[in-house]
């Protein structure tokens, strides 16, 4: 049986990148059922423990670098022991001097974009190391068309080696909502009638600092919106300090902080919220975008990176997303348009509908055919369209 390795470490965080890769994981068995599937983390998915062609490998550490260390050390035996045909590493990083076809999928291009953002370290691997890895991959998936053109542009590779494929929503988006959950989770984390709702990493490229501004001018202006933020501190570009603004602005009483939520409580989160806000100066997918609307919930967010690929005619978006003005105006006019609403609405249903994460194995599989001769008379079961 033919093998296929993917690396997935660090993916135990919440956060796209988890969401995405354990769903093309989980979802590539189902387009692929004569292949074994070695896949590589940082702690056992218990999700994945039931899914016969699926064999897990811990590579187990608290630092990131580490763990890489770890398993730039023993892939190349482990590749050669476990006869594997290719190796698909799905979260930017790669690893050298293997006896197979390499797959790696690049999700932004951020560092390069807004070094400002990130630590200098990251800043030093993606200006030299990165492009460097990738000019020896045999094949690059990009998560969306802005982030190809990213890697055209700043690391001059050919397009010929570059494929586009975009996320899903998760399954769990996709399923009604009771109004019972949604008051419950009000309920649990002591949440108002009426909020917006940012989810994501605290991150610097997220710019909660203009979001908390625009919650202050509101304010102002007399017009109390709530605004419950959903998200880790990420160590690596750390922004929970923006959250001091909350005092400072004399905003305590209404931006809500949750801090890390679980993902069976973000659906009805996203149900529960006026409106979803992406104030990202860069994005190379914006996986909550599609979260919100397939929930029904409207979108705005930046015009900037990814965000006008993903979004599209289903939301509003902001040309300047420094611009405290243009939030206030998109906020209020999403929050009292109800005819706006009902098409936002509407469109977001339809942009996200027939896009599943079957789609996106059966798309991943197929690059692997492209580039790994013995994997190309493996037929893929394509999902039956709607």
């Amino acid at each position: 049986m033919p093998r296929v390795f993917l690396d997935a470490l660090g993916i135990n965080r919440v956060g796209g990148p988890r969401t995405a890769i354990l769903n093309t994981i989980k979802a590539l068995p189902l387009v692929a059922s004569d292949v074994e599937f070695v896949v590589c983390l940082s702690q056992p998915e218990p999700i994945l423990a039931d899914i016969p062609q699926i064999k897990q490998i811990i590579i187990s550490s608290s630092n990131r670098f580490v763990a890489r260390l770890k398993l730039w050390g023993v892939l190349p035996l482990l590749t050669k022991r476990l006869h594997i045909d290719l190796v698909h590493f799905t979260k930017n990083l790669m690893v050298d001097f293997l006896p197979c076809p390499r797959v790696v999928t690049v999700h932004d291009l951020t560092t390069l974009r807004f070094p400002e953002t990130q630590s200098w370290l990251d800043v030093i691997y993606w200006r030299w190391i990165e492009p460097a890895h990738l000019r020896k991959a045999d094949g690059i998936i990009a998560v969306s068309q802005d982030a190809a053109n990213d890697l055209m542009k700043l690391y001059r590779i050919s397009p010929q080696r570059i494929w586009v494929v975009r996320w899903a929503p998760d399954d769990r988006f996709l399923r009604p909502i009771k109004e019972e959950k949604i008051q419950y989770i009000r309920f649990k984390y002591n949440l108002p009638t009426d909020y917006i709702l940012f989810v994501g990493i605290l991150a610097k490229k997220k710019n909660l600092k203009t979001l908390l501004h625009a919650i202050h001018a509101l304010h102002k202006r007399g017009e109390d919106i709530h605004l419950v933020i959903a998200g880790r501190i990420y160590p690596q570009s750390d922004a929970s300090g923006d959250l001091n603004l909350c005092k400072v602005l004399g905003l305590s009483k209404l931006v809500h902080y949750l801090g890390e939520v679980p993902d069976e409580d973000l659906p009805a989160l996203y149900a529960g919220a006026k409106a979803y806000i992406m104030p990202s100066l860069h994005e190379g997918f914006g996986i909550p975008c599609w979260e919100a609307m397939a929930v029904g919930t409207p979108v705005i967010a930046s015009r900037r990176g990814a965000l006008p690929e993903i979004v599209g005619d289903a939301g509003l978006l902001i040309n300047d997303p420094l611009n405290v003005t243009e939030w206030v105006e998109a906020i209020q006019q999403c929050l009292k348009d109800e005819r706006l609403r009902a098409t936002l609405i509407e469109r977001g249903y339809y942009r996200v509908k027939g896009r599943t994460w079957r789609t996106v194995a059966a798309e991943t599989f197929a690059v692997y055919q492209a580039i790994c001769p013995s994997l190309q008379s493996i037929q893929i079961e394509l999902p039956i369209s709607l």
